[in-house]
């Protein structure tokens, strides 16, 4: 039963096994450039978290996020929202506030983004 329980806690994305990249900083370079990529319009839905070794599923608002942190990791609130929309006003205000207080903290323990600065 123990066995069949850790699998659908898998499956469903509630746990994840761990086994953490030797190197954090390739990974978050990979990052960079996905929301790169995402802030000029392309849909990327991954980034690479390489606390547990692999990837994590991202919504649009977060990779425009992140991308806006990546420029000014002092930004927070409305001026993290008005980064983020900028030329596109199309984030959702609550999925944006979602990212920063539970998203962000949680990317930056994985090692997605780098330690705030």
């Amino acid at each position: 039963m123990l066995n069949q329980a850790t699998q659908m806690l898998l499956w469903a994305g509630h746990i994840h096994p761990v086994s953490p990249a030797a190197d954090a900083a390739s990974a978050q370079a990979l990052n960079r450039a996905l929301w790169l990529m995402s802030a000029a319009g392309s849909e990327y839905g991954w980034v690479a978290a390489p606390g547990i070794g692999s990837g994590l599923p991202a919504g649009r608002a977060a990779m425009r996020a992140a991308h806006a942190l990546q420029q000014n990791p002092a930004l927070r609130g409305k001026a993290l929202f008005d980064a983020t929309t900028a030329g596109i006003g199309k984030t959702d205000p609550a999925a944006l506030a979602a990212f920063e207080r539970e998203t962000l903290p949680a990317w930056r323990r994985l090692g997605v983004l780098g330690p705030e600065k």
